[in-house]
């Protein structure tokens, strides 16, 4: 019998967002169980998930508390078009209430949306001119507003207000690798957001939460070491910086208790995550958890229940709870293992590291079938461009390999986990030295006895899609078959289709479209410069709405693979951005893909 996409499918998608009340009772997540992105809360004592949204076209995003337990603050996007908006609703239901401005992109502050008494809600979007996004606290009972102007032309984000009210913290991306945190007293609206960290040595200070005493706050910087990401203290009144964890990993996220005792912070090791934690100073018993990725956290306002999003391979990514300090372990409160038999076995990955033309060694995840082989391989490349292949459940992957595909998906430069000299090996060099990882990853594989050789597949999606296309236009004999999800096709016209706040990153990313040395290396390096090298099967697959990836990246590559006689499919969604919202469209498009490269590697 031929194995579905569907059997492997999560029983519920969560979204990547997850807040604990502050006594510790309850958790609100986001789930797809009623066929789109809504929102959802849950006793952490146990009985039934509550459904709080019906939307239908819309998708909720991210969610947060109010101090009192009584009021949740959401974003939803529509159709995924990302132009999110914020919502306040009660926890019992009711009709959300929308409070940002109905346009452009909000975002709520990361770590500590709320003010202390909860009638003040933080967030970020877009000020009068759309080059300077702003950080806005809203008055809930009022309905007005106080706005603090970012910096322009870079990607400001709201982060917290401090627990005494006084004060608001803020960042600023002009990369994924440069960051800085900014600072602005409450009482004082209008007035110019504060770098605090830019006179500091190094160009990376991610801010966290805030310290229970309002005297600092927690931040991420590469600081120690200038690679790897460590978590530090900064004090507000003296400027001065204190480096709290320094492994030789990057510490990834940290959440702080409302009465300020605990700290607990996830490390990424290789790939998989470690918790950490200290109270009251000194280091905490963190219980065991297992391996997997954390891909959020939030904890109670006494710091004794912390909630989860945890993936494994062998478990859909779920909201679990544990109790730091104890030896308790972890209890699941939701249940997304796909309801099919068939999925009961899923495949963990093996972690290798292969070698490129000079030596270096790249990691990469085998996912192998069962049986001796040899097998057809699918090299999958992750998004990002600095995302991270981990040992995470995959619906795709376990769906080919049940059906005898192997899995390799490496973690090329460019990648993040790895520190920030490997991590920014990428910008201004798409195409360049990520594809000679590719090309050697290519290499490592027909080398090995369990592979069938002539029968290398290539996918991604976002920048993973780019990486295919590239290896597919500019590698072209190496591939049985190609699979872009809405992958970037040409560089020149990406970078002028971002928007002004993304001027800084644009720039660090890709180069100046409008320079002609620039402007000469993009088209060097586009996949749609060598389309009529295409010589595998090709599948296209595109969000209408994507703000990211225009649709008009996909449109090019398909028509210039087309007027050149090659075989290219293309698939649209009308009504999704980048990703897929509802269900049964991620259903449609995966299943889709699983029907082309068993085609092209089974037959």
């Amino acid at each position: 019998m031929m194995v579905d996409y569907e059997d492997f499918l999560p029983a519920q998608r969560l979204g990547n967002s997850i807040s604990v009340s502050m006594d510790g009772t309850a958790v609100a997540y986001v789930s797809d169980a009623s066929g789109q992105l809504n929102l959802w809360t849950q006793p952490i004592a146990g009985g039934p998930a509550r459904q709080l949204t019906s939307f239908t076209g819309r998708a909720v995003r991210e969610v947060a508390w109010a101090p009192d337990g009584e009021t949740i603050a959401f974003t939803a996007d529509t159709q995924g078009d990302e132009q999110y908006q914020v919502y306040v609703m009660p926890r019992d239901g009711g009709t959300p209430a929308l409070v940002s401005g109905g346009t452009g992109q909000h975002l709520l502050a990361w770590k500590a949306p709320f003010g202390p008494e909860g009638l003040c809600l933080l967030y970020s979007g877009p000020d009068h001119d759309p080059e300077v996004p702003a950080v806005i606290a809203r008055d809930l009972a009022e309905g007005t507003e106080r706005r603090w102007p970012g910096p322009a032309n870079t990607y400001n984000f709201a982060a917290g207000i401090s627990p005494d009210g006084e004060h608001v913290l803020s960042g600023a991306l002009a990369s994924n690798t440069k960051s800085h945190c900014y600072l602005a007293p409450i009482a004082a609206p209008g007035t110019a957001l504060e770098p605090v960290t830019s006179s500091m040595p190094g160009e990376y200070y991610y801010p966290g939460p805030w310290t229970g005493d309002s005297t600092g706050f927690y931040l991420l910087t590469t600081d120690a070491d200038n690679d790897h990401v460590s978590l530090a203290r900064f004090c507000v009144k003296d400027s001065d910086l204190a480096i709290v964890d320094s492994p030789p990993w990057d510490v990834e996220d940290i959440v702080v208790s409302a009465d300020g005792r605990t700290a607990v912070w996830s490390v990424n090791q290789d790939g998989y995550s470690v918790l950490r934690g200290e109270r009251d100073g000194a280091g905490l018993r963190m219980p065991p958890i297992p391996g997997g990725v954390i891909t959020a956290m939030s904890i109670s306002g006494d710091g004794t229940v912390l909630a989860l999003r945890l993936d494994t391979p062998a478990r859909p990514a779920s909201v679990v709870v544990t109790y730091p300090g104890t030896t308790k372990p972890v209890r699941y409160l939701t249940d997304a293992r796909p309801k099919s038999s068939v999925s009961s076995e899923a495949s963990t990955p093996e972690l290798i590291r292969y070698p490129t033309a000079d030596g270096t060694l790249v990691p990469a995840w085998v996912y192998r079938p069962a049986g001796p082989g040899p097998h057809p391989v699918l090299l999958s490349v992750h998004g990002g461009p600095e995302n991270q292949a981990r040992p995470e459940y995959d619906a795709l992957h376990q769906c080919l390999l049940a059906r005898g595909i192997a899995i390799f998906a490496p973690n090329i430069h460019g990648s993040g986990g790895y520190g920030h000299a490997w991590q920014s090996a990428i910008y201004r060099d798409w195409g360049g030295t990520d594809l000679r990882d590719l090309a050697a990853a290519h290499q490592w594989l027909i080398t090995q006895p369990w592979v069938i050789q002539d029968k290398i597949a290539v996918y991604g999606a976002s920048y993973g899609g780019f990486a295919a296309l590239s290896c597919l236009t500019r590698l072209p004999d190496q591939w049985a078959a190609g699979v872009s999800v809405y992958g970037p096709a040409n560089l020149d016209s990406l970078a002028r289709a971002m928007p002004p706040s993304w001027a800084a990153a644009v720039a660090a990313m890709f180069g100046d479209p409008d320079n002609p040395a620039d402007a000469g290396q993009l088209r060097r390096r586009s996949p749609l410069t060598y389309a009529s090298q295409i010589a595998a099967p090709l599948l296209v697959i595109q969000g209408a709405n994507d703000p990211r990836v225009p649709k008009t990246e996909s449109d090019q590559i398909i028509a210039a693979a087309r007027a050149n006689g090659a075989n290219a499919r293309y698939l649209v969604f009308d009504d999704e951005g980048h990703g897929f919202t509802s269900r049964a469209n991620d259903i449609k498009a995966h299943q889709e893909i699983a029907e082309f490269l068993t085609g092209q590697l089974l037959t």
